[in-house]
């Protein structure tokens, strides 16, 4: 859609930029990476995190000058504080799976622990971390807040795996682009050449698609040939169960095309192995489905038809967080956005505070809320169904890979990616 790029264009001039926050990385980090493992746990009213291990990985892939997270972006939100100063030298926003299981109505009658991963770059001297909730209000609430030594016994320094891996595209250095890691699961050893093929084909498909057309020279593709006991994944409503390297399953939260993992730590053993800023986990199957969690994950069936688009959209969750667009036939979802507050997702609205978002982009004589018609087909207004809903929830263009499968992402989506594009490089 030619419009898209015209509409593109004009908008970056607004964009606001990204805080670089002046500060030396050198003065407070390694090369090297600390993650903390923790365990998730509660139900649909409560919840708890645990420290399970520190442990130290190696290359750091992020930029060293955008440490800040001022993005607004994420239902979670990570602090890292220098222990002595209490000065904050990393932040970034994420989601994770146990929110979304909270939404559910498995939530309200027992309860769960998850996996979750954090990262940041490896302090030289003692941190102090703390993790934070976004409620619906929008208001940030501190859940944990712990110290770490990079000196403890507790950080652990060996590595579980030891795959073999690849670089397929990029020659920047790591702190110049977006390193994305695809990881094999439910290929067995004598299918990771098929791996290998899928892996150039997606990632291709991907750097071939607007905007990442602009800027595929600020991405780096890595593969790891991670093998599996048996090919294919689990699909629990068809009673079918493998064993794979990272137990992916279908059915997720009893929807059948949703695939995720809940061996978070597994997963990111894996990637460890090369710089990475974004995981994907890419699936054996032929069975339609995916998913795609901000800043936690993304995984993508490999072979089914529509899997090159299933492979963007999914990443549109999980590098720019990007909400879907399309509405379910059922009230499941009817109180995941409070219509007093603005999402965070840079493409919808509840038009609680319109100013904060794409108002001024509206052509003059776009009226708000917009009406779906031909006259509206290709400008960008406020078209009411959204995230999950009917109503409350508006999105910025009448159809866009958000949206549905094949469409391109919409200008906003565009813009919002290229943003995060910028925001996790270095200039």
């Amino acid at each position: 859609m030619n419009l898209k790029k015209s509409f593109l264009s004009i908008g970056l001039v607004f964009i606001v930029l990204i805080n670089s926050f002046a500060q030396n990385y050198s003065d407070w980090f390694s090369e090297d990476v600390l993650r903390v493992d923790l365990m998730h746990a509660g139900d649909s009213d409560n919840e708890l995190y645990f420290t399970e291990n520190y442990i130290l990985e190696q290359h750091w892939a992020g930029a060293y000058t955008k440490l800040i997270d001022n993005t607004g972006y994420g239902d979670n939100f990570m602090e890292v504080y220098d222990s002595i100063s209490q000065t904050l030298i990393y932040s970034r926003g994420y989601n994770n799976l146990f929110y979304e299981w909270q939404e559910t109505a498995e939530a309200k009658n027992e309860k769960r622990s998850f996996e979750e991963v954090i990262r940041c770059p490896f302090p030289l001297k003692s941190v102090n971390i703390k993790l934070y909730r976004r409620q619906k209000d929008g208001e940030l609430t501190q859940l944990l807040s712990f110290y770490v030594n990079p000196k403890s016994y507790r950080i652990q320094k060996d590595s579980k795996y030891n795959f073999n891996t690849e670089k397929i595209w990029g020659d920047l250095p790591t702190n110049k682009v977006v390193d994305v890691v695809l990881i094999a699961e439910g290929y067995t050893k004598d299918e990771l050449s098929v791996f290998k093929d899928d892996a150039k084909k997606l990632s291709q498909f991907l750097l071939d698609t607007e905007p990442f057309s602009q800027v595929k020279d600020q991405f780096n593709f890595w593969i790891v040939l991670s093998e599996s006991e048996e090919s294919g994944t689990d699909i629990p409503g068809d009673n079918i169960w493998k064993n794979t390297v990272v137990n992916s399953h279908f059915y997720t939260f009893g929807s059948e095309r949703y695939l995720t993992s809940q061996s978070i730590k597994t997963i990111h053993d894996i990637a460890s192995l090369v710089p990475y800023d974004q995981v994907y986990v890419l699936v054996n199957s032929e069975k339609y489905g995916g998913g795609g969690i901000f800043n936690y994950y993304n995984l993508t069936s490999a072979h089914h038809p529509k899997t090159p688009w299933v492979f963007i959209h999914e990443f549109g969750h999980g590098f720019a967080g990007l909400a879907d667009e399309y509405v379910y036939g059922e009230n499941a979802f009817e109180d995941m956005y409070s219509t007093e507050t603005e999402p965070w997702q840079p493409n919808i609205s509840t038009m609680a505070n319109i100013e904060s978002k794409w108002k001024n982009k509206l052509d003059k004589d776009t009226p708000i809320p917009t009406p779906a018609t031909e006259e509206f087909k290709d400008k960008i207004g406020f078209f009411e169904g959204g995230g999950y809903v009917e109503k409350g929830i508006f999105r910025s263009y009448q159809s866009c890979e958000m949206k549905a499968l094949k469409e391109g992402f919409c200008p906003i989506c565009q813009e919002a990616i290229l943003m995060m594009v910028r925001f996790n490089v270095d200039e």
